[in-house]
């Protein structure tokens, strides 16, 4: 490379606007940098070919060229003011990095589609009997072949509406045909320009006498030859066919070689980077004919996505995952429809494999990394702040405030709508349980509060739905309380102004809507769940009590009131949830209890409640 460029006469290298050069090894590389500023008056930039050990391309323009830019994969791109012309291997226009590059230009062009889209034609000299020709080289002495090793294509474009006259002024080029059958006596060639591709593969002529004739490809040679895309190259054997590419590949020894050096590298490459812990993670996968169709046809509905392990489970993928047309037909399919099933039970639905399990996989891998805990209940005392003073020992998180968690919550409240959703996350530890209590709770909320929740659930972008809840979560009227009785707790004169001046501001916000709860719910994360472990859900609505195992990926959902607990754990394992209740606007009217939901225990012989269990994915 360096030799041919030293070639290049002191007078033409004012006239260069762009360099391309293919340079084999970093110490040519070095020297081009040190030879090229010397008389080329532009900017210079290399790219390593990653999957060829030691080979680069070097670049150069004078001005803000386009055409480069596109190649480099540059994200805006200006629209083309001038025609370009290339001149480079055939093979080239088979490669990954051109066809980019055409549909790059398409998208300039509003256009889709390779070649007419971009606007491209390729052109090729036309040697003996039609064929095309190589191109022969002026080298520098000493440097390089007399004769090109493979076959010069033009690559033409930029011409934009002038496409089409550009491209038949290109086959007009002056070429020698036979005329009619005369070359069997004489064998002489007579001067003609070629106009137009018939589709029987002849060329229609015309000659200088103004006479017209049709060709056959062998009977003409000189000018050049037109092709349109790949199919065309090939036909002309111009570019090798995915199938000859591939036993050329297993037969010819070069490529052999070069395969080994670019596996040799790779391996190199693997070896260098930190080792990585082996993975021990449970991957959760569908069993079943009946389950495995169902998973793999409702899961680009409702997510959008495929089947994802943890590692490939991204953000990104869980913001697709909530699309209200995906939620909407997820829950057309009747063994989700909550509001049917429940009318159709004694008021407690079991809903078993409700979400596809990478889904819920993902959500309890979050649910331990969650900072925002609290313990809600603690010491095993009756907890003020619930108007039922109900027992309970439990830690408690939001879950409007993670992507993840959000998303979750958000397809749960489809489920019923119309509501008011009111979830949180739960984490049992140690002895945490809840003793016996119906749930019929009175809440009220403020408008401001009422806006936030709404807006939470209803946003398109779950990821910016977290951050603001996050954001707007010190200013609720919760947190300014927490805040008062932290600051008088200090003594601090001026942080108790602050307060004060909060809450005084906060106060116009109290809440003044009533809300009713209307089903409760517990969406279960444990896998592999044991009975000796404890934290059964106890269903006290019946004579014999029932116990619901806190199982991976289960629902368990019941019209309020409903007399029910939860047992304490034994051992160390957490046990995770979901849990919350679908409101009602309006309080409920004193003494109005639902028959089916608010049963106690009855006389020996009284008729056994029946439940409804039924299979989300079965």
């Amino acid at each position: 490379e360096e030799e041919a460029l030293r070639g290049i006469g002191l007078d033409l290298w004012p006239r260069l606007r762009r360099i391309a050069v293919e340079v084999h090894g970093s110490d040519a590389l070095r020297k081009l940098k040190e030879l090229i500023p010397e008389h080329f008056k532009g900017d210079l930039w290399d790219c390593a070919q990653e999957l060829i050990p030691d080979h680069f391309m070097l670049y150069g323009s004078t001005s803000n060229d386009e055409v480069l830019a596109c190649v480099r994969k540059e994200p805006s791109l200006a629209e083309l003011t001038e025609p370009f012309l290339l001149l480079l291997p055939s093979w080239t226009v088979g490669k990954a990095f051109f066809r980019h590059f055409l549909s790059s230009l398409a998208k300039l062009k509003a256009k889709t589609g390779e070649e007419q889209a971009a606007e491209v034609f390729y052109l090729c000299r036309r040697g003996a009997k039609g064929r095309p020709e190589k191109y022969g080289f002026h080298h520098v002495e000493g440097a390089g072949m007399a004769r090109c090793p493979f076959f010069g294509l033009w690559i033409c474009g930029g011409f934009g509406e002038a496409t089409e006259r550009v491209a038949a002024a290109a086959r007009r080029r002056k070429a020698e045909g036979f005329w009619d059958d005369q070359w069997r006596l004489d064998r002489a060639w007579y001067g003609c320009r070629p106009y137009e591709a018939l589709t029987d593969g002849r060329m229609a002529v015309r000659w200088e006498d103004g006479t017209q004739s049709d060709l056959k490809p062998n009977e003409l040679r000189g000018g050049l030859l037109l092709f349109r895309d790949l199919s065309q190259l090939e036909k002309a054997k111009l570019l090798r066919s995915a199938e000859e590419l591939k036993k050329r590949q297993e037969l010819n020894p070069k490529q052999k070689l070069r395969l080994e050096r670019i596996r040799e590298a790779l391996k190199r490459k693997r070896q260098a980077m930190p080792r990585q812990r082996k993975d021990t993670r449970h991957y959760v996968r569908a069993e079943g004919d009946a389950s495995a169709s169902a998973l793999e046809r409702l899961s680009p509905l409702l997510f959008g996505t495929r089947l994802l392990s943890r590692r490939q489970m991204s953000l990104r993928a869980y913001d697709q995952s909530c699309k209200m047309d995906g939620i909407k037909k997820w829950l057309k399919h009747p063994e989700r429809n909550l509001k049917k099933l429940l009318a159709k039970s004694d008021g407690l639905v079991k809903i078993t494999n409700l979400l596809p399990p990478f889904v819920a996989d993902a959500v309890l891998q979050r649910l331990p990394q969650l900072d925002a805990w609290e313990r809600a209940g603690e010491g095993d005392r009756d907890d003020v702040g619930y108007e039922d003073r109900v027992k309970h020992r439990f830690s408690i998180a939001d879950v409007e405030g993670d992507e993840l968690l959000l998303g979750a919550a958000r397809v749960l409240a489809k489920m019923l709508p119309g509501t008011l959703p009111n979830f949180s996350a739960a984490c049992y530890r140690g002895r945490d349980h809840i003793a016996p209590h119906t749930d019929e709770v009175p809440e009220a909320y403020s408008a401001a509060e009422l806006q936030r929740l709404r807006a939470a659930y209803a946003a398109k972008n779950l990821r910016r739905a977290a951050a603001r809840w996050r954001a707007t979560e010190a200013t609720t009227a919760e947190a300014v309380e927490e805040r008062l009785e932290a600051a008088l707790q200090s003594g601090d004169l001026q942080k108790v102004r602050a307060a004060v001046a909060q809450r005084q501001e906060t106060g116009s916000e109290k809440a003044t809507t009533p809300w009713t709860r209307w089903v409760a719910e517990a969406y279960y994360l444990n896998k592999e769940w044991k009975a000796t472990a404890g934290g059964q859900f106890v269903d006290m609505a019946a004579s014999k009590h029932v116990l619901h195992s806190p199982d991976f990926n289960t629902l368990v959902a019941f019209e309020v009131p409903r007399l029910h607990a939860v047992r304490a754990l034994r051992g160390r394992r957490p046990r995770y949830s979901l849990f919350g209740w679908w409101l009602r606007p309006g309080a409920r009217a004193k003494g109005a209890k639902s028959a089916k939901s608010m049963a106690r225990p009855a006389a020996k012989g009284r008729k056994a409640v029946k439940k409804l269990q039924v299979d989300g994915w079965g």
